[in-house]
């Protein structure tokens, strides 16, 4: 029978009141349930976007769960579906079951332990000045805590799309900026990208896609799509592999076979972040 997971959290440490419920005094507070709201990436992962700007250099980050998305106006009674992605390559979900009268700040959930049937999650706040991060707990079949992992916050806004949250943040860290663009002949000309994906002033292109999820296929890489057009019908794409320093991106043609994909030889495009 698989253990009811929970977790209080007092004066800033973890203590693990095992994973059974027990009586405690109702505590009358302020609901957590708000800081839980919103679009959630692996911290680890975001860090090493900012180290590398190399989403595959950054891959291995987002083994397990890799993004958290909670909406806590779909809470029905005390539990609520939360959706995720799982290795950033496939959509999750699991519940998340919030007992406010233990004054708790983490809370259990359904996550399944696949290496010990007996083991547990449960996930937790933890508000930092005007920042909060979200912190997942692993409980082993002994109560004891045995590892976290810890998620910062991409975006308040809703999205139905788990691996969003992961395309934003290396949009914010790797590319959102004004430039000046340099293509293959000399030409310049200033260009953006914001957070969500929109550019203007790279020839003639409107959007950009990063390529995020290796799992899938061959490319070991890093590359974007870059696209213009506002449907299918009239929408043109190309595929580009990317070099990103902190001042500088380059963008090269694909050359692809059918087991590796690799970059050109010479950019097609130099950004240079003004």
């Amino acid at each position: 029978m698989k253990i009811n997971c929970t977790i209080v959290i007092l004066f800033a440490t973890v203590l693990l009141a095992g994973c059974q419920t027990n009586n405690m005094p109702v505590q009358k507070q302020e609901s957590p349930k708000h800081y839980f709201e919103g679009q959630w990436v692996r911290t680890d992962y975001v860090e090493a976007i900012k180290a590398t700007r190399s989403p595959y250099k950054s891959k291995n980050k987002l083994d397990g769960l890799a993004t958290i998305i909670i909406d806590t106006g779909a809470i029905t009674g005390d539990s609520l579906i939360a959706n995720a992605s799982w290795n950033n390559h496939e959509g999750f979900a699991f519940t998340l079951y919030f007992d406010e009268q233990r004054g708790a700040t983490s809370f259990g959930t359904d996550l399944p332990d696949y290496d010990d049937s007996l083991g547990c999650y449960a996930l937790g706040y933890k508000a930092i000045n005007a920042d909060t991060i979200l912190v997942l707990y692993h409980i082993n079949r002994s109560h004891v805590l045995t590892d976290s992992a810890t998620y910062v916050k991409a975006k308040q806004s809703k999205t139905t799309d788990p691996t969003w949250p992961i395309q934003y943040m290396v949009n914010k860290f790797v590319f959102a900026g004004a430039y000046t663009v340099y293509d293959s002949l000399g030409n310049k000309q200033d260009a953006s990208m914001d957070n969500d994906g929109n550019t203007n002033g790279i020839a003639d292109y409107t959007s950009y896609y990063i390529a995020t999820d290796f799992n899938g296929g061959p490319e070991a890489v890093d590359h974007m799509m870059l696209a213009s057009g506002s449907n299918e019908d009239d929408r043109k794409s190309r595929i580009f592999s990317f070099i990103a320093t902190p001042d500088t991106i380059k963008l090269y043609a694909m050359m692809q076979d059918t087991d590796t994909i690799t970059p050109g030889m010479h950019p097609l495009y130099i950004l240079k972040r003004k």
